[in-house]
Parts: C-alpha cells; structure tokens; sequence
C-alpha cells in the first residue's frame, strides 16, 4: 500500500484539486481521509489517499466479479432463488377449523 497526500487550499486551490482528481481516477484507491485545517482565510483541506501499487504506471486495475443486480431483481420478482428453483412450494389448502359452539 502507497500513500500520497495533498493539501488544498479552501479558496484557489483548483489546481491542485485537479491533480489530485486526475490521481484517483488513474489508480486503484483503497481509502481516503479528510481533515480541514482551520485558519481563517487560509483554511486547507489536508487530504491522504492510501492506495495499491499498480503493475503498469498510472493503470487502474480492472474490477472482476461484478454483479448485474438487474437479474438478481427480476429472478427474485419471478420467485425463483439463482438457482432457478422456486422459492415457495404451491399454496397450502387451509385445514378446516373445528366448529365453535
């Protein structure tokens, strides 16, 4: 695990706050802490971003495994588990209840 930090100016730090997006958006992020150093009118936002050692330079790692919620909803709304096998067996008849006197 890598860490860079970055410290951006509350007022006029676009520039910095355009590298540190360029930064996330080409490497694999693990975590991000943010704290705000109070100082009036030169207040900053202290920024660390903890993240994973890429094979090539600037190449995010692709994601694998993802999962298309979509089926998961329409198998769910048709009754059936993932693995195709309904969920509830055929409705029960209803025992006929003793008479009361």
């Amino acid at each position: 695990m890598q860490q860079r930090f970055f410290t951006v100016p509350l007022r006029g730090g676009e520039s910095v706050t355009g590298e540190l997006n360029r930064f996330l958006a080409s490497h694999r992020i693990l975590a991000v802490d943010r704290q705000l150093g109070h100082d009036g009118s030169t207040s900053v936002s202290a920024i660390c971003v903890s993240d994973e050692p890429a094979g090539g330079e600037g190449v995010p790692s692709p994601r694998r495994g993802r999962v298309d919620y979509k089926v998961m909803v329409a198998r769910a709304a048709a009754g059936r588990r993932l693995t195709g096998r309904p969920t509830h067996g055929p409705p029960r008849a209803v025992a006929a209840s003793a008479s009361v006197r």
